[in-house]
């Protein structure tokens, strides 16, 4: 009778055990997924506008013009529809650029990775779009891939963002 209480002792006690390990392991997971959105809500700011001037008191009567007033005006969805059919004409990188930037606001992390990364390495928006898509890639919680665009965006020839991917990447590490 002893040996099956003690039996039921230590069977008791390696529940516990595997209990807090399973515990454990998932608050650090849940953990690091949050400080990633958290990086990303301090880490964000969408692009400005430097490709079009769109202060202009007339309407704008092209739609490249159309599409960049929809951004400064931060009405993404309709800035999108835009930036789509302008792409259809011609894939620029200034355009894709921004229309990464769009899908990034409305939460279409996927899309605006993908669109990130049709930008030619030898492109001066280069070094931002990799930027941009460390941080798309840290919030589908890809953090190895993130890593390599922001380095990428570190070391990049030209870029804005060098100085904050660098910070980044030690608060990822």
């Amino acid at each position: 009778m002893h040996t099956r209480s003690t039996d039921l002792h230590w069977g008791t006690k390696l529940l516990s055990l595997v209990l807090l390990v399973v515990t454990f392991n998932w608050s650090c997971t849940s953990a690091n997924s949050g400080d990633h959105h958290e990086l990303f809500q301090e880490f964000f700011k969408p692009t400005d506008n430097d490709v079009v001037k769109t202060d202009a008191g007339a309407a704008a009567q092209r739609l490249n013009e159309q599409a960049f007033r929809l951004y400064d005006q931060q009405r993404y969805d309709q800035a999108l529809i835009l930036f789509d059919e302008l792409l259809k004409g011609q894939k620029t990188p200034d355009l894709l650029f921004f229309k990464g930037n769009t899908l990034l606001i409305l939460g279409q992390y996927q899309a605006a990775l993908d669109v990130f990364l049709e930008i030619p390495e030898e492109h001066r928006r280069f070094g931002d779009s990799q930027w941009y898509a460390g941080l798309a890639s840290m919030k589908l919680e890809q953090v190895d891939q993130a890593k390599t665009h922001l380095n990428r965006a570190a070391t990049a020839e030209q870029g804005a963002y060098r100085a904050k991917a660098k910070q980044l990447l030690r608060l990822l590490d």
